[in-house]
Protein backbone atom coordinates (compact mmCIF):
# COMPACT_ATOMS: atom_id res chain seq x y z
CA UNK A 1 0.00 0.00 0.00
CA UNK A 2 1.46 2.95 -0.55
CA UNK A 3 1.98 6.30 1.53
CA UNK A 4 -0.26 8.60 -0.15
CA UNK A 5 -3.44 5.79 0.62
CA UNK A 6 -2.62 5.67 4.42
CA UNK A 7 -2.27 9.18 4.84
CA UNK A 8 -5.66 9.53 2.99
CA UNK A 9 -7.23 7.29 5.47
CA UNK A 10 -5.72 8.71 8.47
CA UNK A 11 -7.28 12.07 6.97
CA UNK A 12 -10.77 10.73 6.66
CA UNK A 13 -10.66 9.04 10.29
CA UNK A 14 -9.71 12.49 11.74
CA UNK A 15 -12.39 14.17 10.62
CA UNK A 16 -14.98 11.49 11.00
CA UNK A 17 -13.89 11.52 14.43
CA UNK A 18 -13.87 15.48 14.37
CA UNK A 19 -17.45 15.54 12.91
CA UNK A 20 -18.72 12.99 15.91
CA UNK A 21 -17.10 15.17 18.22
CA UNK A 22 -18.82 18.36 17.12
CA UNK A 23 -22.19 16.46 17.20
CA UNK A 24 -21.70 15.21 20.85
CA UNK A 25 -20.85 18.79 21.70
CA UNK A 26 -24.13 20.20 19.98
CA UNK A 27 -25.79 17.81 21.80
CA UNK A 28 -24.22 18.47 25.16
CA UNK A 29 -24.60 21.96 24.66
CA UNK A 30 -28.62 21.57 23.02
CA UNK A 31 -29.04 19.35 26.58
CA UNK A 32 -27.71 22.05 28.64
CA UNK A 33 -29.78 24.84 27.41
CA UNK A 34 -32.91 22.67 27.68
CA UNK A 35 -31.79 21.62 31.58
CA UNK A 36 -30.80 25.53 31.81
CA UNK A 37 -34.27 26.91 30.38
CA UNK A 38 -36.23 24.29 32.47
CA UNK A 39 -34.86 24.95 35.79
CA UNK A 40 -35.03 28.36 35.33
CA UNK A 41 -39.20 27.99 34.30
CA UNK A 42 -39.39 25.97 36.82
CA UNK A 43 -37.67 28.14 39.63
CA UNK A 44 -40.09 31.01 38.24
CA UNK A 45 -42.72 28.90 38.90
CA UNK A 46 -41.68 28.10 41.94
CA UNK A 47 -40.49 31.23 43.66
CA UNK A 48 -44.14 32.61 41.98
CA UNK A 49 -46.09 30.11 43.89
CA UNK A 50 -43.74 30.56 47.03
CA UNK A 51 -44.57 34.35 46.65
CA UNK A 52 -48.16 34.14 46.60
CA UNK A 53 -48.20 31.87 49.47
CA UNK A 54 -46.16 34.49 51.53
CA UNK A 55 -48.20 37.70 50.29
CA UNK A 56 -51.58 35.75 51.71
CA UNK A 57 -49.96 34.77 54.42
CA UNK A 58 -48.30 38.13 55.15
CA UNK A 59 -51.84 39.75 53.94
CA UNK A 60 -53.57 37.40 56.68
CA UNK A 61 -51.39 38.53 59.49
CA UNK A 62 -51.39 42.09 59.12
CA UNK A 63 -54.88 41.96 58.89
CA UNK A 64 -55.48 39.63 62.13
CA UNK A 65 -52.94 42.26 63.65
CA UNK A 66 -55.56 45.18 62.67
CA UNK A 67 -58.69 43.32 63.44
CA UNK A 68 -56.95 42.94 67.10
CA UNK A 69 -56.06 46.36 67.39
CA UNK A 70 -59.27 47.74 66.31
CA UNK A 71 -61.02 45.35 68.48
CA UNK A 72 -58.65 46.41 71.63
CA UNK A 73 -59.64 50.31 70.52
CA UNK A 74 -63.29 49.56 70.55
CA UNK A 75 -62.76 47.90 74.12
CA UNK A 76 -61.03 50.72 75.36
CA UNK A 77 -62.87 53.52 73.85
CA UNK A 78 -66.64 51.31 75.69
CA UNK A 79 -64.78 50.86 78.60
CA UNK A 80 -63.72 54.68 78.88
CA UNK A 81 -67.44 55.45 77.93
CA UNK A 82 -68.79 53.60 80.91
CA UNK A 83 -66.07 54.63 83.12
CA UNK A 84 -68.13 57.68 84.31
CA UNK A 85 -68.74 59.01 87.94
CA UNK A 86 -72.48 60.54 88.50
CA UNK A 87 -73.00 63.49 90.54
CA UNK A 88 -75.48 64.33 92.58
CA UNK A 89 -73.78 66.75 95.22
CA UNK A 90 -75.40 69.89 93.55
CA UNK A 91 -78.81 68.57 93.98
CA UNK A 92 -78.32 67.57 97.38
CA UNK A 93 -77.21 70.73 98.25
CA UNK A 94 -80.65 71.69 97.74
CA UNK A 95 -82.30 72.19 100.69
CA UNK A 96 -85.74 72.85 98.81
CA UNK A 97 -86.59 72.86 95.07
CA UNK A 98 -89.40 75.52 94.06
CA UNK A 99 -91.04 73.94 91.16
CA UNK A 100 -94.71 75.93 90.73
CA UNK A 101 -95.34 79.17 90.98
CA UNK A 102 -98.89 80.01 90.93
CA UNK A 103 -101.38 82.97 91.08
CA UNK A 104 -105.15 83.88 92.53
CA UNK A 105 -107.47 86.78 92.82
CA UNK A 106 -109.57 86.45 95.87
CA UNK A 107 -112.11 89.42 96.98
CA UNK A 108 -112.73 90.09 101.09
CA UNK A 109 -115.93 92.63 101.71
CA UNK A 110 -116.11 93.88 105.54
CA UNK A 111 -119.98 95.64 105.88
CA UNK A 112 -120.20 98.23 109.11
CA UNK A 113 -122.32 95.72 110.50
CA UNK A 114 -119.62 93.60 110.75
CA UNK A 115 -117.00 95.56 112.38
CA UNK A 116 -116.66 97.32 115.78
CA UNK A 117 -115.73 100.91 114.07
CA UNK A 118 -118.72 100.75 111.70
CA UNK A 119 -116.24 100.48 108.62
CA UNK A 120 -117.15 99.56 105.44
CA UNK A 121 -114.19 97.96 103.39
CA UNK A 122 -114.03 95.96 99.42
CA UNK A 123 -110.71 94.59 99.04
CA UNK A 124 -109.53 92.90 95.53
CA UNK A 125 -106.28 90.80 96.86
CA UNK A 126 -104.02 89.06 94.63
CA UNK A 127 -101.38 86.69 95.55
CA UNK A 128 -99.32 84.08 94.51
CA UNK A 129 -97.89 80.33 96.19
CA UNK A 130 -95.07 78.24 95.52
CA UNK A 131 -94.89 74.70 95.68
CA UNK A 132 -91.80 73.64 96.77
CA UNK A 133 -90.00 69.54 97.54
CA UNK A 134 -88.01 69.33 100.48
CA UNK A 135 -84.89 68.03 99.27
CA UNK A 136 -83.24 67.25 102.19
CA UNK A 137 -85.33 64.64 102.90
CA UNK A 138 -84.78 63.21 99.20
CA UNK A 139 -83.23 59.38 98.98
CA UNK A 140 -80.98 58.88 95.69
CA UNK A 141 -80.06 55.59 93.58
CA UNK A 142 -77.35 55.81 91.67
CA UNK A 143 -75.88 53.41 89.38
CA UNK A 144 -72.68 54.68 87.41
CA UNK A 145 -72.93 51.55 84.71
CA UNK A 146 -75.89 51.54 83.72
CA UNK A 147 -76.11 55.18 83.56
CA UNK A 148 -79.24 55.73 86.19
CA UNK A 149 -80.71 57.54 88.90
CA UNK A 150 -83.84 57.30 91.19
CA UNK A 151 -84.56 59.78 93.49
CA UNK A 152 -87.46 59.53 96.25
CA UNK A 153 -88.55 63.26 97.20
CA UNK A 154 -91.54 64.10 99.35
CA UNK A 155 -94.83 65.63 97.17
CA UNK A 156 -94.57 69.02 96.47
CA UNK A 157 -95.97 71.31 99.20
CA UNK A 158 -97.73 74.51 99.65
CA UNK A 159 -97.42 76.13 102.88
CA UNK A 160 -98.38 79.68 104.46
CA UNK A 161 -94.90 80.26 104.59
CA UNK A 162 -95.02 79.63 100.53
CA UNK A 163 -97.68 81.96 100.00
CA UNK A 164 -97.68 85.85 99.95
CA UNK A 165 -100.12 89.09 98.66
CA UNK A 166 -98.50 90.77 95.85
CA UNK A 167 -101.02 93.13 95.85
CA UNK A 168 -104.32 94.96 96.89
CA UNK A 169 -107.10 97.02 95.66
CA UNK A 170 -109.54 98.72 98.00
CA UNK A 171 -112.92 98.51 95.88
CA UNK A 172 -114.86 100.80 98.63
CA UNK A 173 -114.14 102.21 101.90
CA UNK A 174 -116.10 103.99 104.68
CA UNK A 175 -116.19 104.38 107.71
CA UNK A 176 -118.21 105.30 110.54
CA UNK A 177 -116.71 109.23 111.84
CA UNK A 178 -119.62 108.71 114.70
CA UNK A 179 -118.30 105.26 116.31
CA UNK A 180 -115.93 105.89 119.63
CA UNK A 181 -114.08 102.93 118.49
CA UNK A 182 -113.19 104.45 115.28
CA UNK A 183 -109.42 105.19 115.37
CA UNK A 184 -106.32 104.81 113.29
CA UNK A 185 -105.42 101.41 115.33
CA UNK A 186 -108.85 100.05 114.32
CA UNK A 187 -107.95 100.99 110.93
CA UNK A 188 -105.17 99.23 110.95
CA UNK A 189 -106.41 96.33 112.67
CA UNK A 190 -109.58 95.80 110.18
CA UNK A 191 -106.75 96.18 107.50
CA UNK A 192 -104.34 93.48 108.96
CA UNK A 193 -107.53 91.17 109.50
CA UNK A 194 -108.33 91.52 106.01
CA UNK A 195 -105.03 90.40 104.30
CA UNK A 196 -104.41 87.84 107.06
CA UNK A 197 -108.16 86.43 105.81
CA UNK A 198 -107.46 86.82 101.88
CA UNK A 199 -104.05 84.63 102.24
CA UNK A 200 -106.08 81.94 103.92
CA UNK A 201 -108.48 82.08 101.06
CA UNK A 202 -105.85 82.06 98.48
CA UNK A 203 -104.21 78.89 100.25
CA UNK A 204 -107.86 77.29 100.42
CA UNK A 205 -108.32 77.81 97.09
CA UNK A 206 -105.18 76.41 95.56
CA UNK A 207 -105.11 73.04 97.85
CA UNK A 208 -108.45 72.79 96.96
CA UNK A 209 -107.33 72.16 92.78
CA UNK A 210 -106.08 69.32 92.73
CA UNK A 211 -104.66 70.07 89.31
CA UNK A 212 -102.08 72.16 90.82
CA UNK A 213 -100.71 69.62 92.82
CA UNK A 214 -100.51 67.38 89.35
CA UNK A 215 -98.88 69.98 87.59
CA UNK A 216 -96.76 70.95 90.46
CA UNK A 217 -95.47 66.86 90.57
CA UNK A 218 -94.90 66.97 86.62
CA UNK A 219 -92.83 70.39 87.07
CA UNK A 220 -90.29 68.69 89.71
CA UNK A 221 -89.98 65.58 87.53
CA UNK A 222 -89.18 67.35 84.72
CA UNK A 223 -86.78 69.77 87.09
CA UNK A 224 -84.94 67.21 88.81
CA UNK A 225 -84.27 65.45 85.81
CA UNK A 226 -82.76 68.43 84.14
CA UNK A 227 -80.90 69.55 87.08
CA UNK A 228 -78.99 65.88 87.30
CA UNK A 229 -78.51 65.93 83.28
CA UNK A 230 -77.04 68.87 83.88
CA UNK A 231 -74.41 68.34 86.06
CA UNK A 232 -73.45 65.10 84.38
CA UNK A 233 -73.18 66.30 81.05
CA UNK A 234 -71.17 63.88 80.00
CA UNK A 235 -73.39 61.12 80.49
CA UNK A 236 -74.96 61.42 77.31
CA UNK A 237 -77.65 58.95 77.79
CA UNK A 238 -78.65 59.11 81.57
CA UNK A 239 -81.42 58.16 82.79
CA UNK A 240 -83.08 59.94 85.37
CA UNK A 241 -86.34 58.77 87.32
CA UNK A 242 -88.24 60.67 89.87
CA UNK A 243 -90.85 59.13 92.78
CA UNK A 244 -93.20 60.65 95.13
CA UNK A 245 -93.56 59.23 98.55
Amino acid sequence: MSSRTISSKKNGGWIAWTIILLLLLCAIVIASIYVVRYSIANGVSTAKESFSSSFDAAKNETYSQYHDMAFQYSEAEHHVSNDVTITIRAVKEKSALEVLRISDVVYIIDDGEETKSGTTSWLKVSGTGVFTVNLSAAEYVVDNERHYVLVRVPRPELDSSNISIDNFEVLYFSENTWSSSNSVKSGEDLARNQLSEAKQNIQEDFEANEQYSKLAEASATSMLAALIRGINPDVEDLEVEVEFY
